[in-house]
């Protein structure tokens, strides 16, 4: 992000292949009730109003993206994956609210029943 709370989007372009892949492999879970992130989001933005854009929180949560990306690109999904091991990680490093007990117990069970990665 440039200028909070504006940010830059860059559509990525793969193959039909890939996107069937995605569509074939990704699952959307319901947790039973609906959440509002903001408080969590002012409180993430509060306490990193000072760390400047090379805060190491930020940039790892950057980095992120760009894992994400590539490993779409390639068609790689453990790559996918473990980005966003790594995402998860990074939102918990940034705020431990980022990550619900909720959604990491459906993480854990997922990977029991050999999900590469949740999110």
């Amino acid at each position: 992000m440039f200028d909070y709370p504006y940010a830059a989007v860059s559509p990525i372009f793969v193959g039909n292949a890939v996107w069937w892949e995605l569509e074939r492999r990704l699952s959307l879970i319901f947790l039973g009730r609906s959440h509002s992130s903001s408080a969590v989001h002012e409180m993430v933005i509060k306490g990193l109003e000072n760390a400047g854009p090379d805060c190491p929180q930020l940039e790892a949560l950057r980095k992120t993206a760009q894992l994400s990306r590539d490993a779409i690109y390639d068609g790689d999904f453990a790559a996918l994956g473990q980005a966003m091991i790594a995402n998860v990680e990074a939102q918990r490093n940034l705020h431990v609210k980022l990550v619900n007990a909720d959604a990491q117990q459906v993480i854990d069970i997922a990977k029991e029943y050999g999900a590469l990665a949740g999110r």
